[in-house]
C-alpha cells in the first residue's frame, strides 16, 4: 500500500485496515479514541491556499452508471460459480477478485446483485453510528472493478478518517445527516482520496458510492456537489501533502455555507 501524504505519516495513527479484512470492536474503539485525542491536540488554522469553489455548472449531478451488468446472462453467472467459491475461500477476496478478467468480474457482480455472490462478511470500513461513509461488499467489488483493490482499501480508510473527523468537528444528528457535518464528511473524504490515490480514482470511487447508495435525489445532488469541492481541495493541497490543512479547508467551507446542505 502506498504511503500516505507527509502530514498523515507524521501522526501516530496507523491505518485501520492494513490489508483486506476485518477489525475487532476493541480495535475500532481504540482507533476512534486515538483519532479524537490526536485531533484535539492538533493546531488548526485558516487555510493558506486560495481556492475558488467549483460552480454548479462544472459538476456532474447525473452521472451515467459506471458498472453495467445488464448484458450478463444466467449462463454467465453460472459460469463463474468456481470463482465465487474461490473468493469465499480466499484470505484476500478482493485481491483475488481484482485479478479476474473484466467479464468475469461483471458476472460475479451480477450474481452479488441477485444475492448469489461471494459471502464476504468481513468488515471493510470501521463502522459505528449511523452517519458514516460505508463501503459494503458489493460496493468493494464494483470499486475494485473500476479502480483496483488497493486503492479501494485506501479509499475505505479515507472514509473512516473523514467520518471520525466529521463526528468531532460537527457533532449531532442534525449536522451529520444532511447538515454541515454531512457536507464536511464528503468534502473531507474526497480531499483525502485525491491526496492518496489521485483525482481520477477518487472521482470514480465517490461517484460509484453515490450511484450505489439509497439517498434521495436531493441528497445525491448534495453529495455530488460536496464530493467535487473536496476533490478540488485535495488537488490544491496535494503538492504539499498536507491532509490536515485540506481538512481545515473543508471545515471552513462547511462552516461558512459554501458546501451544500439540506438542513
Amino acid at each position: 500500500m502506498p504511503a500516505v501524504a507527509t502530514a498523515q505519516a507524521e501522526r501516530t495513527i496507523a491505518p485501520v485496515v492494513d490489508s483486506i479484512g476485518g477489525i475487532t470492536d476493541a480495535e475500532l474503539a481504540a482507533h476512534h479514541d486515538l483519532v479524537r485525542t490526536t485531533h484535539a491536540t492538533e493546531q488548526h488554522t485558516l487555510p493558506s491556499i486560495a481556492l475558488e469553489p467549483l460552480p454548479e455548472t462544472a459538476i456532474n449531478f447525473d452521472p451515467e452508471p459506471l458498472i453495467d451488468t445488464s448484458n450478463i446472462s444466467e449462463a454467465d453467472i453460472q459460469a463463474v460459480r468456481k470463482e465465487i467459491d474461490a473468493m469465499d475461500k480466499s484470505p484476500d477476496p478482493y485481491v483475488y477478485f481484482d485479478a479476474l478478467p473484466t467479464n468475469v468480474q461483471l458476472a460475479v457482480i451480477a450474481a452479488a446483485k441477485r444475492g448469489e455472490g461471494p459471502k464476504v462478511t468481513k468488515q471493510i470500513v470501521p463502522f459505528s453510528g449511523n452517519y458514516r461513509i460505508v463501503m459494503n461488499a458489493l460496493e468493494m467489488m464494483t470499486c475494485t472493478s473500476l479502480v483496483d483493490a488497493t486503492s479501494c482499501v485506501i479509499a475505505a480508510n479515507a472514509a473512516s478518517k473523514a467520518s471520525d473527523e466529521a463526528e468531532i468537528r460537527f457533532p449531532g444528528s442534525n449536522s451529520l445527516h444532511n447538515g454541515k457535518g454531512d457536507a464536511y464528511r464528503h468534502c473531507d473524504w474526497n480531499a483525502y482520496m485525491v491526496m492518496r490515490i489521485g483525482a481520477w480514482g477518487a472521482e470514480r470511487v465517490a461517484t460509484n458510492h453515490e450511484l450505489m447508495g439509497s439517498g434521495s435525489p436531493e441528497e445525491n445532488s448534495m453529495d455530488y456537489f460536496n464530493n467535487a469541492q473536496g476533490r478540488l481541495i485535495g488537488s490544491g493541497y496535494s503538492t504539499g501533502g498536507n491532509e490536515s490543512a485540506a481538512g481545515d479547508q473543508c471545515a471552513l467551507w462547511a462552516s461558512v455555507g459554501i458546501l451544500s446542505t439540506l438542513s
